[in-house]
């Protein structure tokens, strides 16, 4: 019995570790990055491109490939700006200032900076 004690408070002091490191592998954040993320659970919410968005295929993305290429991999931006030389593919939700940012910068059609980070209030 006395065994069995150590258990919960072991699984709670492991929880936010456990959370972390998942978070680390689904997104491919740092741990620092991923503690980020934990720390603003329920102040987060992004809007991702839905059609063929997936986040495995984004970090495929490098400078030097085309926007074709981009197209090829993930799909239409949800948005775009700057002449067409920023395609966002994701979005706060509602004002959130804490969002997934998933962005690639273009110069005359080709990457030129992929954007893959998790979007905190006092980050330009």
């Amino acid at each position: 019995m006395k065994k069995r004690f150590f258990l919960v408070p072991v699984a709670l002091l492991c929880a936010p570790l456990f959370m972390t490191l998942y978070i680390s592998a689904n997104y491919g954040y740092d741990f620092n990055e991923s503690l980020e993320v934990l720390k603003a659970v329920g102040k987060s919410e992004t809007k991702f491109q839905a059609l063929k968005f997936e986040e495995r295929n984004f970090r495929k993305i490098t400078p030097g490939m085309t926007g074709r290429d981009v197209f090829e991999l993930v799909g239409l931006p949800l948005e775009r700006h700057n002449n067409d030389d920023k395609w966002s593919y994701s979005v706060p939700v509602s004002g959130a200032e804490y969002y997934h940012e998933r962005t690639v910068l273009l110069e005359k059609g080709v990457v030129t900076q992929v954007i893959c980070r998790f979007h905190k209030p006092e980050a330009p």
